[in-house]
């Protein structure tokens, strides 16, 4: 259907200017540092540390889920951060995965999940794909190689 096909197309590049114009405002946000001023080496660094997170994002995340990843971090809704680093100390004390306070844990982690994707399963379905497949997503969460195999050792195969 010609209409069909044309309707997929108008999205697709709805899509794509929207990346666009995400990629816009964080060039000009990197420009504005450059203006005032921030170190050149600080700059660059942060440059293309951004360019590589969005790059990144786009390859897991709709625009639409990207906008309300944005959303989530402006409003200070760091929900992940507490549980990777309760996570982390269960990990060092040795719990074992099966034990109940890991799994409150795991479960308190996947609500955490469930919370930034305000409930999108196929969001949440993209974070744990982000999470198994970029080391740099792991370490920017503050989750490192030990305990990603940990979290996959409670989680079973629901991490991937």
């Amino acid at each position: 259907d010609a209409r069909q096909v044309i309707g997929d197309h108008l999205q697709r590049v709805g899509e794509e200017r929207a990346a666009l114009e995400r990629l816009e405002g964080q060039l000009r946000k990197l420009a504005d540092q450059l203006d005032r001023g921030v170190g050149d080496a600080q700059t660059t660094e942060t440059l293309l540390s951004a360019l590589e997170q969005i790059t990144m994002y786009d390859h897991y995340f709709t625009p639409q889920q990207q906008q309300r990843l944005e959303a989530h971090a402006e409003h200070g809704g760091e929900a992940v951060t507490p549980v990777v680093a309760e996570l982390e100390a269960a990990r060092q004390r040795g719990l074992s995965p099966n034990d109940a306070e890991a799994q409150r844990l795991w479960q308190r982690f996947r609500e955490a999940v469930e919370s930034v994707s305000d409930g999108d399963a196929d969001m949440s379905a993209a974070i744990y794909r982000l999470l198994h497949a970029e080391q740099q997503a792991r370490a920017d969460h503050g989750i490192s190689e030990e305990l990603f195999a940990y979290l996959g050792s409670i989680a079973g195969g629901e991490l991937h």
